[in-house]
């Protein structure tokens, strides 16, 4: 009987141990923000087999993509992230070749073909740190395992083809290699699934981030912004009006692809306030590069929608024109570089600001827009994944 109970014993311990080491492992896969069960990135002939024979023209687009790295300019990966136009492609520069990342992508979304219109997301930097050394487990004899985990962050810039617009430079930060892992002999050292956090950017490029949560009265200034998302086909309907006079003195920005105040927002003064009533709503729709070759120098326009309220009307579609500079082959820096440091939001700053001050009339570098010359309402490029009100179920 005695011998029984010590069985008895030595097996619930044995389930304890089990259980702990298996609760340790669920607990850090579903910490917040971590993302540590996401399943390894599988080689390309097993996980995007149309690669192989697609490889030649692949690389033809991307080298056309590289050639607009220069012009990427710094954004934000989760507030300005850049949505896809068309089919997506992922090249590694470092490695010349189709990134492992592309492979972690769904077949819809990878570009099947060369002809097709696509967005390249190259990764132009990839920095490794040092963050753990791991130790044996107990029932492993325990100790240095001789094995060292680097977190990975990313560099990634996006062009759009077959326009060759450049779209940004993005960093994506690593959240560090995971806590427990297995690995074969041999093995020393063991790097975060820095494919699946690539892969997760491009998801919130796709589709935006996470929806706010929004309560109290933080509902007034989203309902306004949606109302005046949806105002946005009658104001590419209008177009241009010559000129702008009876409007609200406090301003919205508001990205309508990520449902968020737009980054712009950060250095305008004139923010309407949460309850205000009386609002302009600008919401930025597309930037473009545009290049002059005979002045040798480039600028980043930025087409906005303006909505008054209250009453949600509309007021037109304007194009921003950006400060003039030097392209990157002349000064040998590229427009994200700390000496050349570039942002379209500053010009779009300075135009709100412009245009505040204005009793009537348009601010210098406004671009008129014909009527019905932009079609972006109701297209994927406007979808934003909306806001949800913490205060109903």
């Amino acid at each position: 009987m005695r011998g029984a109970q010590i069985l008895g014993s030595v097996f619930v311990l044995g389930i304890v141990v089990y259980s702990m080491g298996s609760y340790a492992a669920v607990y850090m896969a579903l910490l917040p923000g971590s993302h540590r069960s996401d399943p390894a990135a599988q080689p390309l002939a097993q996980a995007a087999p149309e690669v192989a024979a697609l490889r030649g023209d692949l690389r033809r687009l991307a080298m056309q993509a590289l050639a607009q790295v220069p012009l990427c300019v710094d954004r934000d990966a989760e507030e300005d992230p850049a949505r896809p136009r068309g089919r997506v492609l992922v090249w590694d520069v470092e490695q010349n070749d189709v990134s492992l990342a592309h492979g972690c992508l769904p077949k819809d979304l990878r570009v099947q073909s060369a002809s097709e219109p696509c967005t390249v997301y190259l990764i132009t930097e990839r920095q490794r740190s040092h963050a753990i050394d791991y130790q044996l487990a107990f029932w492993s004899g325990g100790g240095d395992a001789g094995v060292k985990g680097f977190r990975v962050d990313l560099v990634v810039c996006a062009v759009d083809l077959p326009s060759g617009q450049a779209r940004g430079r993005f960093r994506i930060e690593g959240e560090g290699p995971p806590r427990m892992t297995t690995f074969e002999k041999g093995t020393k050292e063991i790097d975060e699934n820095w494919a699946a956090n690539l892969k997760r950017f491009i998801d919130v490029c796709v589709k935006g981030p996470e929806p706010t949560q929004v309560w109290g009265p933080m509902r007034y200034w989203y309902q306004h912004c949606a109302a005046a998302k949806d105002a946005i086909a009658e104001c590419e309907r209008l177009g241009s009006l010559p000129a702008l006079g009876d409007f609200p003195r406090e301003v919205a920005i508001y990205n309508p692809q990520t449902d968020r105040r737009h980054p712009a927002s950060d250095n305008v003064v004139g923010l309407a306030g949460l309850e205000d009533q009386s609002v302009l709503v600008i919401l930025p729709l597309e930037d473009h590069v545009v290049i002059d070759p005979r002045i040798r120098r480039g600028r980043i326009d930025t087409r906005v929608a303006l909505v008054a309220f209250p009453g949600a009307q509309p007021l037109g579609v304007y194009q921003v024109q950006g400060e003039a500079w030097p392209l990157p082959q002349d000064t040998h820096e590229p427009w994200h570089s700390s000496r050349n440091s570039r942002s379209p939001d500053y010009q779009l700053t300075r135009w709100i600001h412009d245009l505040l001050q204005l009793k009537r009339g348009l601010p210098k570098g406004t671009i008129l827009v014909r009527p019905g010359e932009t079609h972006l309402a109701g297209t994927l490029w406007l979808q934003g994944p909306g806001w949800r009100d913490r205060g109903k179920n």
